[in-house]
């Protein structure tokens, strides 16, 4: 018996110290990789994640789900699971600045966007958000940050924008007329996004202060308020609230939120924002994938489209100095540290 044993926790130690190799080299690569090229692969694969969370809202709105209870999940686990990083972190910034931070960034833009799904198909929202998010991003952090741009990041950005509305135009050929009412609150909710954004550059907030105060302070603020109104998740099963937990508040509003937020102290506003356009290339792939969905020559122009302007639009080429000293606004702070 001792014998098995032994040779048991032999096994179970190689494996670790495997476990330990692997995590160590796979850190070095990570960070013998140039800044430029690790902010890139966080703001992918954000989009990406975010690209699916459309998908998923579809999917859950589509078969009985609530707006208001799926933002009731999203908030709490979020909220309860970067709690204690914000604890020992510390706001990072004063109180109303983090509180601001928090609404647009964590409430009404999540809001805004899962309940603009009642009025307008989803589509409509993962094609129009990601079209006229980049302008307002811009143009506030041009406005606030007096963050100047080279004409060939501009180009790169109004490259991008067109991708986008040519992704979408063919889902705004059948609108509803109360479909405006959707229509609007996805502006809205652009809008309050680039806000955050341009705040979390303005205040020198870090990546992950910035995804904490979003989580945190919109459970503060949401969730007591849900359960005031009557809010309740007594009607859905375990698999619903475990999958919508995992995606919405995991990896969604954790993950995704801090790897946006790493990116864009290495790319800037403007640059980080017009890299949401590639949110509907992603769903368009997905729905290829997963429900065998074929877009249309005009969608695959405004794929292609957006994948030529990105590059130009966060910096990755064509600029004379990198995207981290070129890019950095006069009123930016000290304390975004992106080294790591």
């Amino acid at each position: 018996m001792l014998a098995r044993l032994a040779i048991v926790q032999g096994k179970i130690i190689r494996k670790y110290q495997g476990y330990r190799f692997m995590h160590s080299a796979l850190i070095d690569y990570w960070q013998s990789l140039p800044k430029t090229t690790r902010a890139a692969m966080a703001l992918l694969i954000a989009c990406l994640i975010w690209s699916g969370w459309w998908v998923l809202n579809r999917h859950s709105i589509q078969n009985g789900m609530n707006p208001y209870d799926i933002m009731a999940i999203r908030l709490g686990v979020a909220g309860m699971a970067m709690l204690p990083i914000l604890l020992r972190m510390g706001l990072g910034t004063t109180w109303p600045r983090a509180i601001i931070l928090g609404l647009v960034g964590g409430l009404c833009n999540s809001l805004l966007a899962i309940y603009g799904v009642k009025f307008a198909p989803a589509s409509h929202g993962a094609a129009l958000m990601p079209g006229v998010g980049p302008i307002f991003t811009a143009l506030l952090a041009w406005l606030i940050l007096d963050e100047s741009l080279p004409t060939k990041r501009w180009l790169g950005i109004i490259v991008v924008i067109s991708g986008a509305f040519l992704i979408g135009v063919e889902n705004f050929a059948n609108a509803q007329p109360d479909q405006w009412l959707g229509h609007l609150m996805f502006i809205g909710s652009s809008l309050c996004w680039a806000f955050y954004i341009v705040g979390m550059r303005l205040w020198a907030v870090g990546p992950w202060q910035g995804a904490a105060m979003a989580a945190v302070f919109g459970m503060i603020i949401y969730v007591p308020l849900y359960s005031i109104l009557g809010g309740s998740l007594e009607g859905y099963s375990v698999t619903q609230l475990a999958v919508q937990g995992l995606y919405q508040g995991i990896i969604t509003s954790v993950i995704a939120f801090s790897l946006f937020n790493y990116a864009l102290g290495v790319f800037g506003a403007a640059g980080t924002g017009a890299a949401g356009a590639s949110i509907p290339v992603f769903t368009t792939l997905l729905g290829i994938i997963l429900l065998g969905e074929y877009p249309s020559w005009i969608v695959v122009a405004g794929m292609l489209t957006v994948i030529a302007g990105l590059p130009l639009a966060i910096g990755l080429v064509g600029a004379a100095k990198t995207p981290a000293i070129a890019d950095q606004p006069k009123k930016l702070g000290t304390r975004y540290d992106t080294s790591a």
